[in-house]
């Protein structure tokens, strides 16, 4: 019986690596990694977030000293899921642009593993792996100024 690896197990480090690759340009820029209208508003956000994880809130309701001490509902309206990575992360021990460039990473890595699965489910081996590389690469993907 032969104990040998499937033959598509280098695409999976392939991709991670690739990923990773494409993330790298986050990591040398000092701050915030990118220019968008309202990565600051997610910082700030961040930053609520893990003031309410130290309090022990898990949810928050409202941030207190969000928008002028006014404290508006926000995660009614708003999905909580970058602001709990990057409060965890930060409760953890790290800053918070370092925490916010650590979740931009494992984001870039799962999302070039989804389009992968997605695109192998419909193309070729090649034509998917090609694809996925291109979806990684493409500089407005990584660089969005909108």
């Amino acid at each position: 019986m032969s104990t040998s690896l499937p033959r598509d197990l280098w695409v999976i480090p392939f991709i991670a690596l690739l990923a990773i690759l494409a993330a790298g340009p986050f990591w040398q820029i000092d701050g915030i990694p990118i220019k968008t209208r309202d990565v600051q508003v997610h910082l700030h956000r961040s930053a609520a977030m893990e003031r309410s994880l130290e309090q022990g809130v898990f949810w928050p309701r409202s941030y207190p000293a969000v928008y002028a001490d006014l404290g508006p509902p926000l995660f009614h309206h708003y999905s909580p899921g970058l602001c709990w990575s990057v409060g965890f992360l930060q409760r953890a021990g790290l800053a918070l642009d370092q925490s916010l460039k650590l979740v931009m990473t494992a984001a870039l890595v799962l999302a070039g593993f989804g389009a992968l699965f997605w695109l192998r489910h419909v193309y070729s081996r090649e034509a998917s792996l090609a694809a996925t590389s291109m979806f990684l690469l493409y500089p407005s993907f990584l660089t969005q100024t909108v």
